[in-house]
């Protein structure tokens, strides 16, 4: 391609990235032909530059496109193609630039409310079959080396946790998270005024500061690539006639070696709410598990040779308590309006204190200002109460 002009420009006029910063580039081809791409750089905000200083999650989204899936392409499984957007380029692992999904009518719905029942069965066909890719691989690699073979093997590096890891920014992450737990479960009394207060609590706390174990493999289940940051903003859908019919994932930043079950849980508690999931979780999951032995069978793959529905269904169990933590720590800031986080994440100091402080504050001020933040700040307690009282019943069977 010979450009004869271009032009770059912030995504949108909010918060555009937090773990990066998001653009537009506009290219002018010498034949006056209009190239539109996406472009994600490292963020310039000093709160997150100390995060990258630490860890270098461009570095692992780098491994991802131009070590893992290339891998994968050289077997012919190109299944990742329906679940990624395409890279064009990475420069010294500073920015991507990938095709602009809009241009081919892709969106992302609003993260202020529940996805639809549809758009959720669309997500999770898609997430089998970014699950379906790791399964494949290994029993395509297992063949070849004539002994069992994990991903894992060739991709330590990139497959290291980068979210919940012993580095000082999430260790200081973790805390804050905790901190402003504390003073959150204080805010809503009335979610626990049947229970043990004290017992609750311990719950709560005790849950986030065991969120690390959730991230490990497991020793029990198959793991796979799980993409591990799934909510509404990370899923792109593609609608016809007002319906989605497709959906790709973007941002690849945390990706890590789960049991599937844990991606299916944290896109559920994600982007759904508590009325959605106490009326289609089952249907939810049966859907998904369906999904996978379609494609698994597609390719002389015997589903139950590597991930029973009953082992399933108890992997979704186990990692449920997974999501509940997530939805309770991404509700402290994704269901503010973007002019109000744009605002929040250019105070350098309020939002170092917000990430790596205390966020009490913040929470209390931001319930104290919007009613609509309050109410979502309320649900995540609510998730932790049915947790709490399933593991009541259980203790007392």
């Amino acid at each position: 391609m010979e450009i004869r002009d271009y032009h770059i420009s912030p995504l949108g006029d909010g918060i555009n990235g937090i773990f990066g910063e998001h653009w537009i580039l506009n290219i002018k081809t010498k034949t006056d032909a209009d190239v539109r791409f996406f472009v994600k750089s490292i963020p310039r905000m000093d709160s997150m530059l100390f995060y990258i200083q630490y860890i270098d999650i461009f570095s692992k989204e780098e491994g991802f496109y131009q070590k893992i899936i290339p891998a994968m392409k050289k077997l012919g499984l190109c299944m990742m193609s329906e679940v990624t957007p395409y890279c064009f380029m990475i420069k010294n692992g500073e920015f991507f630039i990938f095709e602009d999904l809009s241009v081919s009518g892709y969106k992302i719905y609003s993260w202020m409310e529940s996805l639809p029942y549809e758009a959720v069965k669309i997500g999770l066909y898609t997430l089998a079959k970014l699950h379906a890719s790791s399964f494949i691989f290994e029993e395509m690699m297992s063949k070849q080396y004539g002994r069992e073979y994990k991903i894992i093997e060739d991709f330590k590096t990139e497959l290291k946790e980068s979210f919940y890891c012993a580095e000082l920014p999430s260790e200081l992450l973790v805390e804050s998270i905790i901190k402003g737990i504390e003073t959150q479960t204080e805010l809503f009394p009335d979610v626990y005024e049947d229970l043990d207060k004290d017992d609750f609590k311990k719950f709560v706390t005790d849950s986030w500061k065991n969120v690390k174990e959730f991230v490990k493999p497991s020793q029990v289940y198959r793991n796979v690539i799980c993409h591990g940051d799934l909510w509404p903003g990370n899923i792109m859908f593609k609608d016809e006639n007002l319906n989605p019919v497709k959906c790709i994932l973007i941002d690849f930043q945390m990706y890590r070696y789960t049991p599937p079950a844990l991606d299916v849980m944290l896109f559920l508690y994600l982007s759904t709410d508590r009325e959605f999931r106490f009326k289609y979780r089952e249907k939810c999951l049966d859907v998904y598990y369906e999904n996978l032995c379609a494609i698994l069978e597609e390719n002389s793959i015997i589903t139950s040779n590597i991930l029973t529905k009953d082992d399933f269904l108890n992997s979704c169990n186990y990692y449920e308590l997974f999501g509940i933590t997530q939805c309770l720590s991404y509700n402290h800031m994704k269901v503010n309006s973007n002019i109000i986080l744009k605002q929040f994440f250019d105070d350098t100091d309020v939002c170092k204190h917000f990430m790596y402080g205390d966020r009490s504050q913040s929470l209390i001020d931001f319930c104290k200002n919007d009613s609509n933040y309050r109410l979502k700040q309320k649900e995540p307690l609510l998730n932790f109460k049915d947790a709490f009282l399933k593991l009541q019943n259980k203790l007392h069977q």
